[in-house]
């Protein structure tokens, strides 16, 4: 009983870790839950030149500048996250899906800007080598 038991752990194992990361995969990191999506058009870009602590060598990052309007009133606002440029993706006119906070339009975030929760991805990734490990021990050990 006990060795079946000992058997089973790790398929127990990597189908918690799988489950866990199934669970988080939906849920935005360090952004609201609640709020009112909406779309928005890139109006602008915001850059910054940022500097090394260590090193002369400066670089830019930018950020999108959107323009949406809520009720009888439209906003501007920048998006509080800076993108190195070279990964930078938006251009002026690009239309985006926003999610705000009605009490400070100003707080948004972008919707499927590719933040989501990057542990998730490593959960599922872990619980799924350990079955497929798993899978080719008993296979090769039979």
């Amino acid at each position: 009983m006990i060795l079946s038991a000992v058997k089973l752990a790790p398929v127990v194992i990597a189908a918690v870790l799988t489950g866990i990361g199934l669970f988080l995969k939906d849920r935005p990191r360090g952004k609201f839950r609640h709020g009112i999506q909406t779309d928005a058009v890139v109006c602008d870009i915001a850059v910054r030149n940022v500097c090394y602590k260590h090193r002369q060598n400066q670089y830019k990052v930018m950020s999108p500048k959107v323009q949406f309007s809520y009720g009888d009133k439209s906003f501007i606002a920048v998006y509080p996250f800076f993108i190195n440029e070279n990964s930078f993706n938006f251009k002026v006119g690009d239309k985006i899906h926003i999610r705000f906070d009605p009490k400070n339009p100003n707080r948004f975030f972008i919707e499927n800007d590719g933040s989501k929760n990057n542990i998730s991805f490593s959960f599922i990734c872990c619980g799924l080598f350990i079955i497929i490990s798993y899978i080719i021990i008993i296979i090769n050990y039979r």
